[in-house]
């Protein structure tokens, strides 16, 4: 009798110290999640860095002169918010000829169109 009740108290304990054991790991646990929560702040942090990033290059612009005979004329893209804008400069006086919200392609586009005209009218762009 005294044997079963040595084997049943350290079959107890047995599992008592398995119990712990397992707490243990849960105590853990929450430093793991929080550093997983950490590096997902990082990517976080990172991709709004290039989208900014990227935005300032947006915001960056192009310039065209076209010339004929002493005459000058210039293109500009430049970047507006997150979009664009395109800018004509004939005789001195700008003229916005056209815009977008979301990009510059759009806005190239309507740049490429001017000087090509101005290349088949005589003018040299650069």
């Amino acid at each position: 009798m005294r044997f079963a009740i040595v084997m049943a108290s350290a079959a107890f304990l047995i599992v008592g110290c398995k119990s712990k054991d397992k707490m243990e790991d849960h105590k853990t646990a929450p430093t793991t999640a929080q550093s997983v929560k950490a590096d997902a702040k990082g990517a976080v942090k990172d991709a709004k860095k290039a989208v900014k990033d990227a935005a300032a290059s947006a915001t960056s612009s192009t310039k065209v002169e076209c010339k004929n005979k002493g005459e000058t004329r210039t293109l500009e893209v430049r970047g507006k918010d997150k979009g664009c804008e395109t800018a004509y400069t004939k005789s001195g006086a700008e003229n916005v000829v056209g815009s977008s919200q979301n990009g510059t392609s759009h806005c190239e586009g309507i740049m490429n169109k001017i000087k090509d005209k101005l290349i088949a009218a005589g003018y040299t762009c650069n």
